[in-house]
Protein backbone atom coordinates (compact mmCIF):
# COMPACT_ATOMS: atom_id res chain seq x y z
CA UNK A 1 0.00 0.00 0.00
CA UNK A 2 1.13 3.48 -0.63
CA UNK A 3 0.91 4.53 2.69
CA UNK A 4 3.82 1.79 3.80
CA UNK A 5 6.29 3.47 1.51
CA UNK A 6 8.96 6.23 2.77
CA UNK A 7 9.69 9.32 0.74
CA UNK A 8 13.19 10.18 0.40
CA UNK A 9 12.88 13.60 0.13
CA UNK A 10 9.87 15.50 2.04
CA UNK A 11 7.48 17.79 0.00
CA UNK A 12 7.05 21.50 1.56
CA UNK A 13 3.44 22.14 1.50
CA UNK A 14 3.35 25.53 0.17
CA UNK A 15 5.06 24.33 -3.31
CA UNK A 16 1.93 22.86 -4.50
CA UNK A 17 -1.87 22.93 -4.39
CA UNK A 18 -4.77 20.60 -4.92
CA UNK A 19 -6.88 21.18 -7.45
CA UNK A 20 -9.19 18.06 -7.49
CA UNK A 21 -10.13 14.91 -5.77
CA UNK A 22 -12.26 12.24 -7.98
CA UNK A 23 -12.06 8.62 -8.57
CA UNK A 24 -11.64 6.44 -11.38
CA UNK A 25 -12.74 2.95 -12.56
CA UNK A 26 -11.12 0.16 -10.45
CA UNK A 27 -9.60 -1.24 -13.71
CA UNK A 28 -8.47 1.96 -15.03
CA UNK A 29 -6.80 2.80 -11.80
CA UNK A 30 -3.36 5.72 -12.32
CA UNK A 31 -0.56 5.41 -10.66
CA UNK A 32 0.77 7.46 -7.42
CA UNK A 33 3.01 9.55 -7.97
CA UNK A 34 4.43 10.19 -4.47
CA UNK A 35 8.47 8.93 -5.26
CA UNK A 36 8.83 5.57 -4.13
CA UNK A 37 5.51 4.75 -4.47
CA UNK A 38 4.79 2.72 -7.57
CA UNK A 39 0.67 1.77 -6.14
CA UNK A 40 -2.45 2.18 -8.04
CA UNK A 41 -5.27 4.32 -6.89
CA UNK A 42 -8.77 4.78 -8.41
CA UNK A 43 -10.69 5.87 -5.07
CA UNK A 44 -9.68 9.49 -3.63
CA UNK A 45 -6.98 10.29 -6.38
CA UNK A 46 -6.15 13.89 -4.84
CA UNK A 47 -4.34 15.92 -8.45
CA UNK A 48 -1.74 18.19 -7.20
CA UNK A 49 -0.29 21.08 -9.21
CA UNK A 50 3.28 22.00 -8.02
CA UNK A 51 4.36 25.67 -8.37
CA UNK A 52 7.17 24.28 -10.89
CA UNK A 53 3.62 23.80 -13.36
CA UNK A 54 4.28 19.71 -12.93
CA UNK A 55 0.85 17.79 -11.98
CA UNK A 56 0.67 14.83 -9.91
CA UNK A 57 -1.86 12.19 -9.11
CA UNK A 58 -1.27 10.82 -5.46
CA UNK A 59 -3.39 8.45 -3.23
CA UNK A 60 -4.54 9.76 -0.29
CA UNK A 61 -2.45 7.68 2.18
CA UNK A 62 0.95 9.39 0.41
CA UNK A 63 -0.99 12.64 0.33
CA UNK A 64 -1.48 12.95 3.94
CA UNK A 65 1.82 11.52 4.67
CA UNK A 66 3.82 13.68 2.38
CA UNK A 67 2.25 16.63 1.12
CA UNK A 68 -0.49 17.02 4.04
CA UNK A 69 1.49 16.35 6.94
CA UNK A 70 0.56 18.07 10.15
CA UNK A 71 -1.19 21.41 8.21
CA UNK A 72 -4.80 21.95 8.23
CA UNK A 73 -6.97 19.63 5.28
CA UNK A 74 -7.13 21.45 2.36
CA UNK A 75 -10.53 21.51 0.06
CA UNK A 76 -9.73 21.04 -3.68
CA UNK A 77 -9.86 24.58 -6.07
CA UNK A 78 -12.11 22.81 -8.25
CA UNK A 79 -14.13 20.05 -7.15
CA UNK A 80 -15.98 18.92 -3.69
CA UNK A 81 -14.69 16.84 -1.04
CA UNK A 82 -16.95 13.51 -2.27
CA UNK A 83 -14.73 12.62 -5.05
CA UNK A 84 -16.64 12.24 -8.35
CA UNK A 85 -15.66 9.79 -10.34
CA UNK A 86 -14.55 11.55 -13.95
CA UNK A 87 -16.12 10.87 -17.28
CA UNK A 88 -14.76 9.11 -20.33
CA UNK A 89 -13.79 12.68 -21.71
CA UNK A 90 -11.24 13.40 -18.10
CA UNK A 91 -10.27 9.92 -17.80
CA UNK A 92 -8.29 10.63 -21.60
CA UNK A 93 -7.27 14.31 -20.13
CA UNK A 94 -6.38 13.06 -17.33
CA UNK A 95 -4.01 10.34 -19.37
CA UNK A 96 -2.82 12.68 -22.31
CA UNK A 97 -3.30 16.44 -20.86
CA UNK A 98 -3.69 16.78 -17.39
CA UNK A 99 -3.79 20.61 -17.90
CA UNK A 100 -6.65 20.32 -20.38
CA UNK A 101 -8.47 18.48 -17.44
CA UNK A 102 -7.57 21.28 -15.09
CA UNK A 103 -9.08 23.46 -17.28
CA UNK A 104 -12.46 21.69 -17.63
CA UNK A 105 -12.11 21.54 -13.56
CA UNK A 106 -12.22 25.18 -13.22
CA UNK A 107 -14.76 26.10 -16.26
CA UNK A 108 -16.87 23.49 -14.70
CA UNK A 109 -16.44 25.18 -11.04
CA UNK A 110 -17.28 28.74 -12.29
CA UNK A 111 -20.24 27.17 -14.12
CA UNK A 112 -21.59 26.24 -11.27
CA UNK A 113 -20.81 29.10 -8.94
CA UNK A 114 -22.48 30.88 -11.75
CA UNK A 115 -25.56 28.88 -11.47
CA UNK A 116 -25.45 29.05 -8.07
CA UNK A 117 -25.74 32.93 -7.89
CA UNK A 118 -28.69 32.92 -10.44
CA UNK A 119 -30.21 30.62 -8.58
CA UNK A 120 -29.69 32.84 -5.44
CA UNK A 121 -30.89 36.02 -7.25
CA UNK A 122 -33.78 33.97 -8.89
CA UNK A 123 -34.97 33.48 -5.26
CA UNK A 124 -34.34 36.91 -3.81
CA UNK A 125 -36.53 38.27 -6.68
CA UNK A 126 -39.27 36.09 -5.99
CA UNK A 127 -39.02 36.68 -2.44
CA UNK A 128 -39.03 40.76 -2.97
CA UNK A 129 -41.73 40.33 -5.02
CA UNK A 130 -44.41 38.56 -2.74
CA UNK A 131 -42.64 40.86 -0.05
CA UNK A 132 -43.68 43.66 -2.01
CA UNK A 133 -46.90 42.12 -3.08
CA UNK A 134 -47.87 41.80 0.72
CA UNK A 135 -46.84 44.72 1.81
CA UNK A 136 -48.81 46.51 -1.16
CA UNK A 137 -51.94 43.87 0.10
CA UNK A 138 -51.59 44.67 4.04
CA UNK A 139 -51.26 48.60 3.28
CA UNK A 140 -54.22 48.33 1.40
CA UNK A 141 -56.44 46.22 3.73
CA UNK A 142 -54.68 49.09 6.66
CA UNK A 143 -55.83 52.07 4.51
CA UNK A 144 -59.86 50.53 4.12
CA UNK A 145 -59.44 49.96 7.73
CA UNK A 146 -59.00 53.42 8.34
CA UNK A 147 -61.91 54.55 6.10
CA UNK A 148 -63.83 52.72 7.77
CA UNK A 149 -63.44 53.80 10.90
CA UNK A 150 -63.60 57.32 10.05
CA UNK A 151 -60.54 57.91 11.89
CA UNK A 152 -62.37 58.68 14.59
CA UNK A 153 -60.98 58.88 17.78
CA UNK A 154 -61.41 56.26 20.56
CA UNK A 155 -60.71 55.42 24.23
CA UNK A 156 -59.03 52.19 23.33
CA UNK A 157 -55.22 51.99 24.92
CA UNK A 158 -52.60 53.39 22.33
CA UNK A 159 -51.08 50.81 20.18
CA UNK A 160 -47.82 52.60 19.59
CA UNK A 161 -45.19 50.35 21.27
CA UNK A 162 -42.68 52.58 23.69
CA UNK A 163 -39.74 51.77 21.17
CA UNK A 164 -41.63 54.10 18.45
CA UNK A 165 -42.32 56.63 20.73
CA UNK A 166 -39.06 57.10 21.59
CA UNK A 167 -38.72 57.04 17.54
CA UNK A 168 -35.33 55.13 17.73
CA UNK A 169 -32.88 55.76 14.57
CA UNK A 170 -32.48 52.50 13.92
CA UNK A 171 -36.87 52.25 13.33
CA UNK A 172 -36.66 55.54 11.43
CA UNK A 173 -34.22 54.18 9.26
CA UNK A 174 -36.09 50.97 8.46
CA UNK A 175 -37.36 50.55 5.28
CA UNK A 176 -40.90 49.42 6.51
CA UNK A 177 -41.02 52.10 9.04
CA UNK A 178 -40.48 54.60 5.83
CA UNK A 179 -42.66 52.43 3.80
CA UNK A 180 -45.82 52.68 7.01
CA UNK A 181 -45.35 56.05 7.19
CA UNK A 182 -45.48 57.38 3.15
CA UNK A 183 -48.42 54.71 2.70
CA UNK A 184 -50.22 56.21 6.50
CA UNK A 185 -49.83 59.75 4.97
CA UNK A 186 -51.46 58.75 1.72
CA UNK A 187 -54.52 57.38 3.57
CA UNK A 188 -54.78 60.50 5.68
CA UNK A 189 -54.66 62.83 2.68
CA UNK A 190 -57.78 60.87 0.98
CA UNK A 191 -59.42 61.43 4.12
CA UNK A 192 -59.09 64.98 4.14
CA UNK A 193 -58.20 64.84 7.85
CA UNK A 194 -56.22 68.15 9.64
CA UNK A 195 -52.82 67.03 10.55
CA UNK A 196 -52.63 70.24 12.50
CA UNK A 197 -55.06 68.61 15.33
CA UNK A 198 -53.42 67.03 17.99
CA UNK A 199 -55.61 64.19 18.02
CA UNK A 200 -55.25 63.23 14.38
CA UNK A 201 -51.32 63.49 14.83
CA UNK A 202 -52.08 61.06 17.66
CA UNK A 203 -54.04 59.15 15.34
CA UNK A 204 -51.44 58.97 12.45
CA UNK A 205 -48.92 57.49 15.27
CA UNK A 206 -50.55 55.01 15.97
CA UNK A 207 -51.84 54.06 12.47
CA UNK A 208 -47.94 54.23 11.34
CA UNK A 209 -46.81 51.96 14.23
CA UNK A 210 -49.72 49.13 13.37
CA UNK A 211 -48.72 49.45 9.95
CA UNK A 212 -45.08 49.51 10.54
CA UNK A 213 -45.90 45.83 12.71
CA UNK A 214 -48.16 44.07 9.59
CA UNK A 215 -45.81 44.97 7.68
CA UNK A 216 -42.70 43.45 9.33
CA UNK A 217 -44.48 40.20 10.18
CA UNK A 218 -44.47 39.64 6.20
CA UNK A 219 -40.43 39.36 6.39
Amino acid sequence: MDDQVQSEEPRQPDNWVLVALFEVDRREAVQCDCKGCGQVVFKQVHLVERNTGEIECWGKHCYRRELLGSSPKRAPLYTGMNGRRLTPDERLMLLENRRALIEKFRADREQELHDERRRANEIAASRQTELDDGIERVATEHAAQIAIRGLKRTKAAPIVPEYLEVLDSAILNDPLYQRAVERTTENFKATAMDLSLKWVRSSFQENVAALFQKLKRLQ
